[in-house]
């Protein structure tokens, strides 16, 4: 999507680590796609638009995300409206977030 793009272009603006795009999970009722996961962090973000807002999405969103929580994961949502009000301030948290994860630590 146009919001995942916007993401992807602005982490890679601050010097932020790069996700793999729609990466694929293999799971037993059908295939499932990651906006943007880091794999080396153990995070992944999903970029909600509007059709997130929906109730059935919410709940297949929530079982999505308990499953990855399951396998380690961590998983951040970041709803589109937030990210066009305050796209600095995200992307502070963000580094923030990646950096408690050791992103970063080489160069210190």
């Amino acid at each position: 999507s146009l919001g995942e793009l916007d993401v992807a272009r602005a982490l890679m603006r601050r010097g932020l680590p790069q996700p793999i795009r729609q990466s694929i999970r293999k799971r037993p009722d059908g295939n499932e796609y990651l906006d943007c996961e880091f794999p080396d962090y153990g995070l992944v973000l999903e970029i909600d638009g509007v059709g997130h807002d929906e109730a059935l999405q919410q709940l297949f969103d929530v079982l999505r995300d308990i499953t990855l929580a399951s396998e380690g994961q961590t998983v951040i949502r970041i709803p589109l409206t937030a990210w066009r009000l305050d796209e600095d301030s995200v992307l502070d948290r963000l580094e923030q977030l990646f950096r408690s994860r050791g992103w970063g630590a080489q160069a210190a």
